[in-house]
C-alpha cells in the first residue's frame, strides 16, 4: 500500500491517564492526519527519533516527539491517536504511566514490555539480540504485512544488521513475526482491546512489540518502514483500509498592500481530499467580512476586493459532506502616507508664470504645493 495512502485514517481512542480504563472518545485528527505521540529520552529526540517522526508525518500521520520524562502528564490531557515508545525511552521514567492507558501503544523498548503487560519481567522474557536484518513472518495474512511482498523466505526489513528487540507474549497476542531463524523469539507481536496480556489484565487498547533498538531504528529499509507505518495503522484504525480524513486546505499566504481606494487582490488557497467517503464532492467555500467581495466563493483561487484601508480576514473551508477543515488569511491594506506640503512663497498670491513652472515641477514630483504672497507669510 503506498505510504501517501496513510493520510485517509480515522482513529479511534483519546487518551486518557487514570487509575482506571476511561471510555475513548474521539482522538486528535489534524490536517496533517492522526497524531502520535513518540516516546523519546528527550523532548527533540535523537537523530534516528527524529526520522522515525518524520517518517509517520511522510505517512500522513501527525508525530510530536515527547520528553519520556512528562509522557505521563502528557497523556493524561492530549487527544492523540496513538503512542509510539522509541527505544531511548528510559523505563524507569515511563514506568507504568502507560499501563492502563486506554490508546493503542506501539514499544520497541523492551524494558517497558513488562510495564505495558506485553511480556513478563525479566530477561528470560523479553530482550535484544543481534546480528539481524531480516525477520521470519509467521503471519502474513495480518494488516501490518498489507502490501508487503512476503514469500517463503525471511523478510528483509533493515539496510544492515543490527540488533533487535524480542518478547514472549501471552497466549491471547497475536505473533506476526520472530527472529529469523529462533521462533522462540517473537519480534513482532499485537494485542488486539481486551484481549487478556501478560500481566492477566485486559488490554486497555491495542498493544504491540515492534523489533527495533538503538542500532536499528536508523537502518529500517523501505520494507521496514512499511512495517511500521502499517503497524502504526493497525493501532490507529486496525489497518483495514483507509478511513475518511478531513480535507486539507491551506488558504494561502497573507497579502498586505497599501492603497486609499478599494484594492482587488487574488487569493491562492488550495483544498485536497483522500476521495472519501466514496462519491463524495469537495464543497470549497470562502467566506470573510461583510465589505469584501469575493469573486467566485466556491473556488479556491478566486479574487477579492476590499473597501480600502483596514484588515480583513477570509476563512476558506473544504467539506467533503462528513468532516470539514478551515484555513485562514489575512489582507492588510495600509493607508499611503501623506505627500509632503510645500509652500512656496512668491511676490503675488497666484506668482509669476516661472513660480508656477516650479509649483507645477514639485506637484508631478508629488509634493503638495500651495503658493503664498509674501505680504501675508
Amino acid at each position: 500500500m503506498p505510504r501517501g495512502s496513510f493520510r485517509a485514517a480515522v482513529v479511534a481512542a483519546l487518551v486518557v491517564l487514570t487509575t482506571v480504563v476511561a471510555a475513548p472518545a474521539t482522538p486528535a485528527v489534524s490536517a496533517q492526519g492522526p497524531e502520535i505521540l513518540v516516546v523519546a529520552a528527550t523532548a527533540t529526540g535523537t537523530v534516528d527519533d527524529r526520522r522515525i517522526a518524520s517518517l509517520l508525518d511522510d505517512a500522513g500521520f501527525s508525530a510530536s516527539i515527547v520528553d519520556d520524562n512528562v509522557i505521563g502528564a502528557v497523556a493524561a490531557t492530549t487527544t492523540a491517536a496513538a503512542i509510539l515508545v522509541t527505544a531511548t525511552a528510559a523505563p524507569a521514567r515511563v514506568g507504568s504511566s502507560l499501563t492502563e492507558l486506554a490508546v493503542p501503544v506501539v514499544n520497541y523498548e523492551f524494558g517497558l514490555h513488562d510495564d505495558l503487560g506485553l511480556t513478563l519481567n525479566g530477561s528470560a522474557n523479553r530482550g535484544e539480540r543481534g546480528s539481524f536484518s531480516s525477520i521470519d513472518v509467521t503471519d502474513p495474512t495480518h494488516p501490518v504485512f498489507s502490501g508487503l511482498s512476503i514469500d517463503s523466505g525471511p523478510l528483509t526489513v533493515l539496510t544492515g544488521r543490527a540488533r533487535m528487540t524480542y518478547g514472549l507474549p501471552a497466549t491471547e497476542a497475536d505473533v506476526l513475526a520472530t527472529l529469523q531463524n529462533d521462533q522462540t523469539k517473537p519480534v513482532l507481536f499485537t494485542y488486539a482491546t481486551g484481549a487478556q496480556l501478560a500481566n492477566g489484565q485486559s488490554a486497555p487498547a491495542k498493544r504491540a512489540g515492534f523489533f527495533l533498538s538503538t542500532s536499528a531504528d536508523g537502518r529500517l529499509d523501505p520494507t521496514g518502514e512499511q512495517l511500521l507505518i502499517n503497524t502504526m495503522m493497525w493501532a490507529v484504525d486496525g489497518g483495514n483500509g483507509p478511513g475518511n480524513n478531513a480535507p486539507v486546505v491551506d488558504a494561502g499566504p497573507d497579502i498586505e498592500v497599501t492603497s486609499a481606494d478599494p484594492v482587488t487582490v487574488s487569493l491562492t488557497g488550495s483544498v485536497a481530499d483522500d476521495g472519501l467517503p466514496e462519491g463524495s464532492e469537495v464543497t470549497i467555500s470562502w467566506s470573510g467580512p461583510g465589505e469584501s467581495t469575493i469573486s467566485d466563493p466556491s473556488a479556491a483561487a478566486t479574487d477579492v476586493t476590499v473597501p480600502g484601508p483596514g484588515a480583513y480576514t477570509l476563512v476558506l473551508t473544504g467539506d467533503d459532506g462528513e468532516r470539514s477543515a478551515t484555513d485562514t488569511m489575512t489582507i492588510t491594506v495600509n493607508e499611503p502616507n501623506a505627500p509632503p506640503e510645500v509652500l512656496l512663497i512668491t511676490a503675488t498670491a497666484t506668482g509669476t508664470v516661472d513660480d508656477r513652472s516650479i509649483a507645477e515641477l514639485l506637484t508631478d514630483a508629488g509634493f503638495v504645493v500651495t503658493l503664498a504672497d509674501d505680504n501675508t507669510i
